[in-house]
């Protein structure tokens, strides 16, 4: 799947996202909190996620870096970056969400 087709599913994908996503949070979150612990994410830390959808797991990560900590995340679709930008940056000032308008090699 080329670059581009895969962008516009996701895109297309992101207003379903946005209606389940409590859901989906809500059902993944055991999977999340072990996924984090194993990670050793903690205070201070500092995160990369990529395909970060509409980013549960990435406010999670923000929640246990805290202030003193960073997380970054990165989905290929801007549609379903927005979802968690404008949350991320209300509740955990120091998660940076990067834009989705990356390119992979073909």
């Amino acid at each position: 799947m080329k670059t581009a087709d895969a962008r516009a599913q996701w895109e297309g994908a992101a207003a379903g996202w946005a209606r389940w996503e409590a859901t989906v949070a809500d059902w993944m979150e055991p999977a999340t909190e072990a996924m984090l612990q194993m990670a050793r994410v903690s205070t201070g830390g500092r995160v990369l996620d990529l395909a970060c959808g509409a980013g549960s797991q990435t406010l999670r990560a923000a929640q246990m870096v805290g202030a003193e900590g960073h997380v970054a995340a990165s989905d290929i679709a801007d549609a379903v970056l927005f979802l968690c930008g404008p949350g991320s940056r209300m509740i955990c000032g120091q998660t940076i969400v990067v834009d989705g308008g990356f390119s992979l090699p073909a």
